[in-house]
């Protein structure tokens, strides 16, 4: 006997949309009790990090490797963001609306140059 009940949640309307799919709905519907219940759902990105894991020690990395090359990304990452800030901070930005312009007219199979960052006169 099937002792499930409908209930209203309010979501997003793209998630609505997601949700009127009826395999989708039932799959968020098991989350959902899991949840509730207390029992773990499914954690997706342990699982990718697992896998992860398992290619590197297949292409003969070790933990070591594999830290030291995140360590290395993160340094990386670091300097990008900074150097973002930095440009932002001072005013060197592309505006949405010209990345807007830009975009439509790729779209529209023109070639055209990609917008240069402004660089304000102090």
């Amino acid at each position: 006997m099937d002792d499930r009940v409908d209930v209203r949640i309010p979501v997003e309307p793209d998630i609505a949309s997601a949700l009127a799919n009826p395999t989708r709905r039932a799959a968020a519907g098991r989350v959902l009790t899991d949840l509730i219940n207390g029992n773990h759902a499914r954690d997706f990105l342990a699982e990718a990090l697992a896998a992860a894991q398992e290619e590197a020690r297949g292409n003969g990395l070790t933990p070591e490797d594999v830290d030291a090359e995140v360590r290395r990304w993160c340094a990386e990452e670091a300097c990008l963001d900074a150097e973002a800030e930095a440009d932002h901070h001072s005013g060197r930005v592309v505006s949405h609306e010209r990345v807007t312009e830009w975009l439509g007219k790729l779209v529209q199979g023109e070639r055209a140059p990609r917008p240069r960052a402004s660089h304000p006169t102090a």
